[in-house]
């Protein structure tokens, strides 16, 4: 039996607790409060993605059997949206593409999980619950630049929280050490989402994201009103300088050499089947196939005539982590489209492989229109 002394030292202990407890809620409360009062505006954080990719996973599987349609999932990264203004890039235009093209009585519906930066890390943290809503179809694009360590830094390791916790033995299998994601971190994000308190987590996350948000805005107010001679003119020379080395000068936008070799290097040179990201993608094209789901993976359009110009295309380089790429496909019964070097220099609007959507190229129609073709020609012979 515990003694009093006991009792009053467990007391005090859960007193401590509580207090400290009460303490963090208030002092949160006051950040936010006092964000909000700034009119510090909520950025856009990368688990917000994740609840909108949880939205169009129960539209997929919300089916009706009096309205009979072929669900095609889409996964992309930014290179097939238009995130200027409107709905106007691959991701909005295929479905129409596919609408066109197909028999008259096909009822055609493509449901999009394309994101700027997604990878084929996202794509399968995503797969599971994408394999179990039941699509007819997946399409996935894949980025010759993601073949580069470069690209590692901008993945989304938190969006490891879409995996099912029973696939966990699997994931721990994969390298998920190229994206920065450890094996704590992966329990953890998994646990979280699991436990339900996922809005929790992403409120969190806003919120720090506002806080750091609103340090800079302070940090530009305190130099700009510092009486320093120069102000903040070492942050325009500092962007200045780094737009000189990743940009060419002049319109439409264009890579430096020393920027195309960040992205590109690794694809250039030559990979192997045993590449981490091509690890991850054979993963999700198994998921895939255990369900039954056919898959047509898509090259990504690459500016090759601009590669060329800077002097730096190797087509053999290239050619051989293409065809790595196509035995991992394979591999798995997926298709591989091949749509690398489809366009010309005219299609791109900028430096990160965007596409142009006014003159001189509308170009995403052209791409729609072989992703539509492929897709077609598979369920027609299934």
């Amino acid at each position: 039996m515990a003694s009093g002394a006991d009792k009053r030292g467990a007391a005090r202990m859960l007193g401590f607790v509580a207090g400290s407890a009460c303490a963090l809620v208030l002092i949160s409360l006051a950040i936010v409060r006092t964000l909000d009062a700034a009119r510090i505006a909520t950025p856009y954080v990368d688990l917000a993605a994740m609840r909108v990719m949880l939205g169009v996973l129960d539209a997929i599987a919300q089916r009706s059997p009096l309205h009979p349609e072929t669900r095609v999932a889409f996964l992309s990264d930014s290179t097939s949206m238009h995130l200027a203004s409107g709905a106007r890039g691959l991701n909005d235009r295929l479905g129409s593409t596919l609408a066109r093209l197909a028999p008259a009585d096909s009822h055609l519906r493509v449901f999009s999980f394309a994101n700027p930066g997604f990878t084929q890390f996202t794509q399968y943290f995503l797969s599971h619950r994408l394999a179990d809503a039941g699509p007819d179809h997946v399409v996935i694009g894949f980025n010759l630049a993601s073949l580069a360590e470069s690209w590692r830094t901008g993945d989304r390791p938190e969006l490891a929280a879409l995996l099912p916790m029973r696939f966990l033995g699997e994931a721990l299998r994969l390298p998920t050490y190229w994206i920065g994601l450890s094996t704590d971190e992966l329990l953890l994000y998994t646990t979280v989402a699991h436990l339900g308190v996922f809005e929790t987590w992403l409120a969190l996350t806003q919120q720090q994201a506002r806080c750091v948000h609103a340090w800079g805005s302070a940090a530009e107010w305190v130099q700009a009103h510092s009486g320093a001679p120069r102000g903040l003119d070492y942050l325009t020379l500092h962007l200045y300088q780094r737009r000189q080395q990743q940009l060419l000068p002049g319109s439409p936008e264009r890579e430096t050499e020393w920027l195309a070799r960040w992205r590109y290097a690794a694809a250039l040179a030559g990979v192997g089947p045993e590449h981490p990201v091509l690890r991850v993608l054979h993963a999700t094209l198994e998921v895939f196939r255990a369900h039954g789901i056919p898959v047509l993976v898509y090259i990504v359009p690459l500016n090759v005539e601009h590669l060329e110009a800077l002097g730096m295309l190797d087509r053999t380089g290239l050619g051989r982590s293409i065809e790595s790429l196509r035995q991992v496909v394979a591999a798995s019964g997926a298709s591989l489209l091949d749509l690398h070097d489809l366009l010309p220099d005219a299609a791109y609007s900028d430096a990160g492989g965007h596409l142009n959507v006014d003159a001189p190229l509308d170009a995403p129609p052209i791409v729609a229109q072989r992703i539509a073709q492929a897709v077609l020609a598979a369920r027609a012979r299934r």
